[in-house]
């Protein structure tokens, strides 16, 4: 790595960055922060403050002094809430689909043009993209080709495969697995979050060679865990026994069967890679296991209190209500991340559900919050098929998995973390140390540092 007094220039571009209170914000945000430990200097270009959809309420505090550069996205929300109060967005999407594959699609020219006057200004040893959105790529393909250094491609998602994306058509969908093969053999290594990920791409995308995509896992923030030191603390019979959840809720759905008329729907007017089913992650799980405590326990049930903290569907707070659990149940609003970093550790049992794959196959996806969990030392309900995130619970000791739809499984465990807390507690410290944000920023500066040196 180079010495602290001769740190190497890296050029990254960020458009989750804080404020904004996206997941891929804190992820990019250790980066900036730490990498100078490591020999290398970001300058990050990202966007203003005030456009991000979701932001937490205190500022960065982070300007051009910093490191930190700010460039509009030339977002056209007006025009799109215009075009889709007259249904006319549809035809603007489907005919000048560049204009609108994603909401910052048109942050590309800007973006261009000011990555290329900081290189006039300082030599930048290699780029660094965080994705999505996509247009990070589009332009760091570009900047590779004028300035002749490496770029690393931080996936996070899978983008092709996403089932969260939308196309006007399957055209469409084809043209753009088009560009992204186009971009990934140009992008000198791919990193993903979890081994699924790497693995679907390289089964979707043989001809990329295996050696330039890597994992790089999210991992817990240090500064906000010390695991020297316990976390958990005596609580007197008169306390309740706290489930927190923090993060976003949908509202799960009743299975989903295609009818013929809606697959060419699906095909012909627009097109969704359906692969997963994300309705899953949702309190369903837990509200029915708290209506079979209340029947065959109600004195446990009444020592039971449920924090949901962060972005929900409202369904989920009518579904609380109807099932009489709104004594027990408590949902808040997004919190700072302190704050939410303090309801973690205060709890008795972390509740996380996961979304579900379709075929029955290993989830490629692990939530950010788990990496949050693990390091508080608090036993973990995970709700998901076996996968990555499976995975970590179980080599962590930290917790048990539930599988989707036994609601008497999650019942019968809850009441078992309440009777006995530490029956599946015994936290491998080791193993979880591994998976800090520093060992993550650790491997990518071990990373950058190949490509320069090679």
């Amino acid at each position: 790595m180079a010495t602290a007094d001769r740190l190497r220039r890296l050029l990254c571009l960020f458009y989750d960055f804080p404020p904004s209170a996206m997941p891929g914000a804190n992820r990019t945000a250790s980066f900036f922060r730490q990498l100078p430990k490591y020999g290398w200097q970001p300058t990050v270009i990202t966007i203003p403050e005030d456009e991000y959809r979701y932001r937490h309420a205190e500022p960065s505090h982070l300007s051009e002094s910093d490191g930190v550069v700010r460039v509009s996205s030339r977002e056209l929300k007006n025009f799109e809430e215009l075009a889709r109060k007259l249904r006319i967005m549809r035809l603007f999407w489907f005919f000048l689909y560049p204009l609108f594959w994603e909401k910052p699609a048109r942050w590309a020219r800007p973006l261009l043009h000011q990555a290329l006057a900081l290189a006039k200004q300082q030599r930048f040893d290699a780029i660094l993209t965080s994705s999505s959105p996509m247009v990070t790529a589009i332009v760091a393909k570009r900047l590779k080709e004028e300035l002749g250094i490496p770029w690393i491609w931080d996936r996070r998602d899978p983008y092709s495969q996403d089932p969260n994306f939308v196309w006007p058509s399957y055209c469409h969908y084809r043209l753009m697995r088009w560009f992204e093969q186009r971009w990934l053999r140009h992008a000198d290594r791919v990193l993903f979050v979890t081994p699924t990920m790497k693995r679907d791409l390289l089964r979707d995308f043989p001809q990329i060679s295996a050696a330039k995509v890597m994992v790089v896992e999210n991992g817990y923030p240090d500064e906000y865990f010390d695991l020297e030191k316990p976390t958990a603390t005596e609580k007197s019979s008169e306390q309740p026994f706290n489930i927190v959840y923090t993060g976003t809720l949908r509202f799960q759905q009743p299975p989903y069967h295609e009818s013929s008329l809606g697959w060419l729907k699906r095909h012909a007017l627009h097109y969704h890679h359906t692969d997963y089913d994300f309705s899953t992650r949702s309190p369903l799980a837990l509200f029915e296991a708290l209506k079979i405590i209340r029947q065959q326990q109600p004195q446990l049930y009444r020592e039971i209190r449920v924090e949901i903290i962060g972005r929900s569907d409202p369904r989920n707070i009518d579904l609380c209500r109807q099932l009489g659990l709104q004594q027990v149940v408590q949902f808040m609003s997004t919190l700072p991340y302190n704050a939410t970093m303090a309801k973690i550790k205060q709890a008795d049992l972390l509740f996380l559900p996961m979304e579900r794959r379709l075929d029955g196959s290993s989830s490629a996806y692990v939530s950010t919050k788990i990496y949050e969990y693990m390091a508080s030392g608090n036993p973990v309900l995970l709700i998901a098929d076996p996968g990555d995130a499976a995975t970590l619970i179980e080599k962590a000791h930290c917790g048990i998995r539930c599988n989707f739809g036994d609601y008497a499984g999650v019942a019968k465990q809850i009441v078992q973390f309440m009777q006995s807390p530490t029956e599946h507690m015994a936290l491998d410290r080791e193993f979880v140390t591994q998976h800090s944000r520093q060992q993550s920023v650790r491997q990518l500066a071990e990373i950058l540092d190949s490509l320069v040196a090679g």
